[in-house]
């Protein structure tokens, strides 16, 4: 999910997300940063995420609205 937001954004098709390097290789090489993340979520990658279902799905919501964004 990650990757399409970041190719879009930066209308780069190499575009990746990197959470380990995150503000080297997004933010400041493509210009795109997340806002809007949830204080009760980790910032990490989603798959070492151990909060359980309810918080990802409660993130997934958040995308859809444009809460996170």
């Amino acid at each position: 999910m990650f990757d399409i937001i970041i190719e879009e954004i930066a209308n780069d098709l190499s575009a990746k997300m990197h959470w380990m390097q995150y503000w080297q290789h997004v933010v400041s090489h493509h210009h795109v940063i997340i806002d809007g993340w949830s204080n009760n979520m980790p910032f990490k990658n989603l798959s070492d995420i151990s909060s359980g279902l309810p918080a990802l799905e409660s993130l997934l919501r958040k995308w859809e609205s444009g809460t996170v964004f």
